[in-house]
Parts: structure tokens; sequence; C-alpha cells
């Protein structure tokens, strides 16, 4: 991986230079699919944090929609359980 402050592109003619890679100084797992992980520049010392999925994308994917389904599906009887409130309260 490459450093965000000094990337290739900062070089003439986009030069990768060797002390330009990163090491991974700190490796945890966050929630049960994320890792994140503290990394060092070997070139300017810059510390920065990655979050790396273990999911692939389809799977990611398939997670939000049953995400929202399931928002959605407590949006709605909220909506039905308030109707049937108000009706009785007339």
């Amino acid at each position: 991986m490459y450093c965000p402050k000094c990337k290739p592109g900062d070089n003439p003619g986009g030069i990768v230079l060797p002390g330009q890679r990163t090491r991974v100084v700190d490796s945890r797992l966050e929630s049960n699919q994320i890792v994140r992980r503290r990394r060092l520049c070997s070139h300017c010392g810059y510390r920065f944090t990655t979050w790396e999925s273990l999911l692939s994308p389809k799977e990611i994917e398939t997670e939000l929609e049953i995400r929202a389904s399931v928002a959605q599906g407590m949006m709605d009887r909220i909506r039905t359980k308030a109707v049937i409130i108000l009706n009785t309260l007339k």
C-alpha cells in the first residue's frame, strides 16, 4: 500500500521510490468482518489507518439489502400501529 501523503503521483514521472511502501504497525479486528490496520510510511514516517473488509463486495451488497428490508419492515409496522392507535382515540 502506498502512503497517502507521499504517493507515487507526487514524484516527477510518477516513479515509485523504494521507500514509499508502508508497513503494518498494528492490526485489530474491529467488528466481526472489519480489520483496522495502523500503517507507517517508511519514507516520510506518516501514520494512517486503513479499514479492510473480510467480506466480498457481493456479500456487502446482500447485507445492506437485508438491513434496508428490515428497516423498511419496521417503519411499515410503526406506521400501521400509529394508524390503529389514532383510530382508537377518535
